[in-house]
């Protein structure tokens, strides 16, 4: 099942005020069939040219390969007696149409406002929203939390964001018409007590209840800075430095930073 609506209605989202359901409305239940956990994850590059050359054509949603990320956070999730439901996208701003693969950021606004629309708003007992990220794929999914402020993430997974070359690879796709220039996303945000200007992956906005961060031991390529509240605070913000691991390493099976994001999912989900 693939979520679906207009890309523009993130722009109804980040100017209504308010969110859900006034107290004098009775919440609805649950729909039929709704699951407990929608996943949905935000790959970033998928080889070392498409980097350097600035380039997204060859990018493919791989965190949901066999082995990979996806399988072991929705297990964690399995642990704790919930359903799940998990889509893909790729680090790339428009999909590719008819390629389940290759759903780009539109696709991933599409999702959540369906998701918002449909399971969370006014629900009684909402599913939960987490978004599990790696690489340039964190920034797609920080940019999101900001543009979609009315929308609840339950939990925001980072494994290993950065933004080197980002910019150089969407600047030309990314449209003006947004709250704010997304084109412009590294050394974007003055945050209080933090010096210079943080790239939008490195702040967490107001509607993620719990952040769970991996930064790796890359020699060449890793995220080098803890993630930070847009208030400047640290709160429910989880960090983990996986000593010795790549920025790819962090996000394969069996790898010492999903074992840490496991026992975090246990540790902070609700009761």
């Amino acid at each position: 099942m693939r979520l679906r609506r207009a890309w523009w209605l993130l722009l109804l989202a980040a100017c209504g005020s308010g969110g859900g359901t006034g107290g004098a409305v009775a919440l609805r239940p649950r729909p039929q069939g709704a699951p407990d956990v929608v996943l949905l994850t935000l790959s970033g590059h998928t080889d070392v040219v498409s980097l350097l050359l600035c380039a997204e054509g060859d990018n493919t949603a791989y965190l949901g390969d066999p082995g990979d990320a996806a399988g072991e956070v929705a297990q964690a999730f399995a642990a704790l007696g919930l359903d799940v439901m998990v889509e893909h996208f790729a680090d790339r701003y428009r999909g590719v149409a008819g390629d389940p693969l290759r759903g780009g950021f539109l696709d991933l606004l599409d999702a959540m406002q369906a998701l918002f629309d449909d399971w969370i708003d006014g629900v009684e007992d909402p599913t939960r929203l987490v978004l599990l990220c790696h690489s340039h794929g964190s920034n797609w999914a920080h940019i999101a939390t900001s543009l979609l402020p009315r929308i609840p993430v339950d939990t925001l997974i980072t494994l290993d964001g950065i933004c080197t070359s980002w910019e150089c690879e969407h600047d030309s796709a990314l449209p003006a018409s947004f709250p704010w220039n997304i084109a412009d996303a590294c050394a974007r945000w003055s945050v209080p007590g933090q010096p210079g200007l943080l790239d939008t992956k490195d702040v967490v906005f107001p509607s993620v209840r719990v952040h769970i961060e991996v930064r790796s031991d890359d020699p060449f390529i890793r995220d080098d800075r803890a993630n930070v509240r847009l208030d400047g605070t640290q709160r429910d913000l989880l960090t983990f430095f996986s000593a010795g691991e790549s920025h790819g390493r962090v996000h394969e099976s069996g790898s010492a930073a999903l074992a840490f994001v496991a026992a975090a999912i246990l540790a902070t989900s609700p009761g």
